[in-house]
């Protein structure tokens, strides 16, 4: 860790340690696509991949909302990423903001409009 308290309080008041390194990959992995890294499984299929590619970011809201990372956002935008969410909500932390994951019948209706899925 880099020395920082990442306790939160916890809504019945008792400190609860968050799980930031979960956020921080998500965040981290939005920089790794943005700036063209390919150094693990995921970057390098993406960096490859010649289809539509959807997002779905799920961080603490701070990290979310940080400028660096909507510069990311914008720039795979740009790119051609399709993204869907972050929603607002109670989030792994225990904090409410936005930044929590979609739910997943709200994610697999996205990839349908994505792949261009029509319903029968």
């Amino acid at each position: 860790m880099d020395g920082t308290d990442h306790r939160t309080c916890h809504p019945e008041g008792r400190a609860q340690v968050a799980s930031h390194s979960k956020y921080a990959e998500t965040a981290n992995t939005l920089a790794k696509l943005a700036h063209g890294q390919a150094d693990n499984l995921l970057t390098i299929t993406a960096l490859a991949a010649r289809c539509p590619i959807l997002l779905v970011p799920a961080m603490d809201g701070g990290m979310w909302s940080n400028a660096a990372t909507q510069a990311n956002v914008t720039t795979l935008r740009e790119r051609g990423f399709h993204f869907v969410g972050p929603a607002r909500g109670r989030m792994a932390s225990g904090l409410i903001g936005e930044g929590r994951m979609v739910e997943p019948a709200e994610i697999f209706g996205h990839v349908r409009v994505v792949l261009g899925v029509k319903d029968s």
